[in-house]
């Protein structure tokens, strides 16, 4: 069964209906205590500010449960945008510290840009990852987004894109990944990766 964190942030029911069209059952997750054995994969949405992101899981104790969640090898974990920027250790865009799952800091994306980044954009793959299976390479994701991920080290990235500069957006490590970019808004590509993220360690 796939879960859904709802803590207040996140295109929460576009997920859903991608994922229900997939004929997958799928459980949207009010509070840590919902999370259980019968649930192996988990995605952590987000729209909005880190230091938001964060302190509503801090107000509703989902950050014990997502840390116990991940310590168990065929559990995986999947953060989409600001759910992805939140597994970071810190962000330049507030104080709070993050997760810390994939060790790195998010910055802003250069200040002579105009900001926020949003709309299609072309993302190339860096390595082969089962997340990006049946992917070619350059395919269009949307984007809604003003920082991106400065990983600590490289060979967690699996993908990037371009916005006047090259970033980070998509990111493996372990059983967790993320990614910047909104596949529930990104049509068959984004519906792909999804597909991959529940395929993930059942064959």
């Amino acid at each position: 069964m796939i879960g859904i964190i709802s803590y207040g942030l996140g295109n929460i029911l576009a997920i859903k209906n991608v994922i229900d069209e997939m004929g997958v059952e799928i459980k949207i997750i009010q509070n840590p205590t919902e999370i259980n054995d019968e649930i192996n994969k988990i995605i952590l949405p987000g729209v909005g500010s880190f230091d938001k992101a964060i302190e509503l899981l801090e107000k509703k104790k989902f950050i014990e449960a997502i840390n116990n969640f991940v310590k168990k090898k065929d559990n995986y974990l999947l953060g989409i945008c600001v759910g992805m920027q939140i597994l970071a250790t810190k962000s330049e865009e507030g104080k709070k510290k993050g997760l810390n799952l994939i060790p790195g800091t998010v910055k802003k994306l250069n200040k002579a840009n105009i900001l926020p980044h949003i709309g299609w954009n072309k993302v190339n793959k860096t390595r082969n990852n089962s997340l990006f299976e049946n992917l070619k390479n350059k395919n269009n994701f949307y984007f809604l987004h003003s920082y991106y991920y400065e990983l600590d080290c490289d060979e967690f990235e699996i993908a990037k894109s371009f916005y006047f500069q090259h970033f980070t957006c998509a990111i493996s490590y372990k059983n967790i990944y993320g990614v910047q970019f909104h596949p529930e808004k990104s049509h068959k590509s984004g519906k792909i990766i999804f597909e991959n993220f529940i395929n993930l360690n059942e064959n």
